[in-house]
Formats: structure tokens, C-alpha cells, sequence
């Protein structure tokens, strides 16, 4: 699905962007963070089951991990296998780590130093429908692993509302 939707962009970009009062479709998602992350998609026919994996990762480990990120995409994870870039993209995002917060998941402490940056990693993917459990395990650990690996070796934190398939869409 996702190897279509690229091929077709130049046909249909998937972002609907407001210009002055004209609707504008483009695949551009560089911008005002607003514009990024409510962007709807082009309308579809039937209902498209969804999820989210994200995290986030302190500063010291950005580089790194954007790195290991690019490489997990193209064939360096455990099923040794170029993985789609999820739905509609993956979304990267920053925010200053404060020490003002009880619940932010990018709260100081540890790697995360009040006053730096982290980076949001979001992989919002395409939940597929009538797998088997088998298949939907497959389908699903690569992205799963992939938490893990930003958690255990970056630093990350994940994202308390997310991260998890429920084998519910």
C-alpha cells in the first residue's frame, strides 16, 4: 500500500494544504508545525485502521538515533527487509526538555537535561485488516522492535498514550 501511495504522489499527494483560500494537494510537509501534523489526507472510500509508535530521545542521542532510524527503514532490522516509511510519513518533531512537568514524557531527569532538545520520533502506520495472528505478528514486531531498540539504546522514552496494538484496530 504504502509502495502505491509513493508511486502515485505525483498523481495525488496525500496533504491538503490551505493558500490564501484555494485548496492546494501537495506531498510538502515542511512547515509551521500546525500545518504539519493536521494536514487531513485525501478523502478515502472505506475506513483505514491506524496506529502510532512514538518516542521521544534526549539530545545527546539524536544524531544517532535519526541514523539508526534511516537505516532501520532500509533493511537493517531483524527481518532484514527495506520497511515502507509508515502511512503518511515519519514525523520528527523537537521540544525543550523542562523540569516543570509531571507527566510530559520529556520531563528532566537522566539524559533529558532541562533546557535541551528532544526529538519526537513518530511512525504513524497502516493497520491491515484479516491478517492472521501469525501474519499480524510479523507485520507488527518489526515496528515494535524498533521501540524497543530507540528505548534501550538511545534513551528513548515512549509516548504514554501510544506504542501499543491492542489486536483491535
Amino acid at each position: 500500500m504504502a509502495k502505491m501511495r509513493l508511486d502515485g504522489w505525483h498523481l495525488t499527494p496525500p496533504l491538503i494544504k490551505e493558500i490564501e483560500g484555494v485548496t492546494h494537494y501537495t506531498s510538502d510537509a515542511i512547515g509551521p508545525i500546525h500545518r504539519m501534523t493536521s494536514s487531513h489526507l485525501i478523502p478515502l472510500s472505506r475506513e483505514v485502521f491506524q496506529m502510532d509508535w512514538e518516542v521521544a530521545v534526549p539530545q545527546k542521542h539524536m544524531q544517532a538515533a535519526m541514523e539508526w532510524v534511516k537505516d532501520f527503514t532500509q533493511g537493517l532490522n531483524k527481518t532484514n527487509a527495506d520497511l515502507p516509511v509508515p502511512l503518511i510519513g515519519i514525523f520528527v518533531r523537537f521540544s525543550k526538555i523542562e523540569d516543570e512537568t509531571l507527566m510530559a514524557y520529556t520531563g528532566a531527569g537522566g539524559d533529558y537535561i532541562n533546557g535541551e532538545t528532544a526529538v519526537h520520533i513518530e511512525m504513524p502506520i497502516y493497520v491491515p485488516v484479516n491478517l492472521s495472528a501469525e501474519q499480524m505478528h510479523a507485520y507488527i514486531s518489526p515496528y515494535e522492535d524498533a521501540m524497543a531498540t530507540l528505548i534501550r539504546d538511545f534513551g528513548a522514552r515512549g509516548h504514554w498514550g501510544k506504542n501499543e496494538y491492542s489486536g483491535n484496530p
